[in-house]
């Protein structure tokens, strides 16, 4: 027999727990259970939760778990769960969300709801949203995230090792193979392997040793551009560039994929006879009604059938959290 909670025992139902913990328990014991379920089980379980009890769901937990839960449920499904809460609450996980994912959410909200959560930032926090949520998302500039490491090229890798050492704690858990090196205008002008930082002399400075004249992505490319692009490289990530050559994102190859991914879904069904807009719109509007359709499969109201095929939204890879000015990190 098994102890210890580090191998909890497959819940069959984890949406039944799920719900009496949202109408009986503390917060404390509904975030502690969702962050116990693997992916797969937070996708089953919100689901099949009724709209009250999602909303609730959400209102009770951190903004981390909150921006979890969001990034393991459909699309479709956790634009219509982050549309419902409250300004505040919805200001709060958007902080914690990668810069794409936040986005796509506020894209696709009606602009008085958006600019009620956006208002609840800081404005060059709201800002950046804002331009990016007015990307296409077949564009460079929509599929990139603005959280990278970027350094000024008069610096030395002993600063730069310095200030890796110092954010240990932030940047641990996200893959950084490149930082990139900027000029004076902040303007791309190389980029260095981690492997470079960490062997070469701490004395020296990043534009001796940095790679020259990267390849990049314009902003405004296409998808054929940008897989044409990647077929030719194997890195993970690509540096996205406005038409004055200033860096403004990574696109990854991940994401990449992700978009190729969803415009095939969306030409299958345009081949059926739904225009884009029908198909998100129909998607949103219906998206309540699927829920409720299931509820004989799943025994309780709200539910949805276990075979849902709603695409995965896509995680990011980078992370910029410094406010040393010498550093340029963007403010998440």
């Amino acid at each position: 027999m098994q102890t210890g909670k580090s191998t909890p025992e497959p819940l069959d139902r984890p949406w039944e727990e799920l719900a009496d913990l949202i109408e009986s328990g503390p917060d404390s014991a509904i975030e502690e259970f969702v962050n116990l379920l693997p992916a797969e089980d937070v996708r089953l379980a919100v689901s099949r939760l009724d709209e009250d009890e999602q909303i609730q769901l959400m209102e009770a937990l951190s903004p981390e778990a909150g921006a979890r839960v969001l990034e393991e449920v459909p699309e479709i499904q956790s634009s219509e769960m982050f549309e419902h809460l409250a300004a505040a609450t919805a200001a709060a996980i958007l902080q914690e969300l990668p810069s794409d994912e936040r986005a796509d959410l506020i894209g696709g909200m009606e602009r008085a709801n958006a600019d009620a959560i956006l208002d609840q930032l800081h404005p060059k926090e709201a800002e950046a949203v804002r331009e990016l949520s007015s990307y296409q998302r077949t564009e460079a500039g929509g599929l990139m995230v603005t959280e990278y490491l970027a350094y000024r090229q008069d610096l030395t890798l002993r600063e730069v090792v310095d200030d890796l050492r110092e954010h240990h704690d932030d940047y641990k858990s996200y893959e950084t193979q490149y930082l990139y090196a900027l000029d004076s205008d902040r303007r791309l002008v190389g980029v260095i392997p981690l492997r470079n930082v960490l062997l070469a002399r701490p004395s020296q400075v990043i534009q001796r040793t940095m790679i020259r004249n990267p390849l990049t992505i314009s902003h405004h490319a296409g998808l054929e551009e940008i897989e044409e692009q990647f077929d030719h490289v194997s890195f993970l990530g690509l540096p996205v560039v406005d038409e004055a050559g200033v860096l403004l994102g990574v696109l990854t190859r991940r994401d990449l994929q992700d978009a190729l991914s969803k415009r095939a879904d969306s030409d299958f069904l345009k081949r059926q006879g739904m225009v884009e807009a029908d198909i998100y719109g129909v998607a949103k509007r219906f998206w309540p009604l699927l829920r409720h359709a299931g509820a004989h499969i799943a025994g309780r109201p709200g539910a949805i059938p276990r075979q849902s095929t709603q695409p995965k939204r896509s995680t990011s890879l980078f992370l910029m959290e410094s406010q040393n000015e010498n550093y340029w990190r963007i403010p998440l």
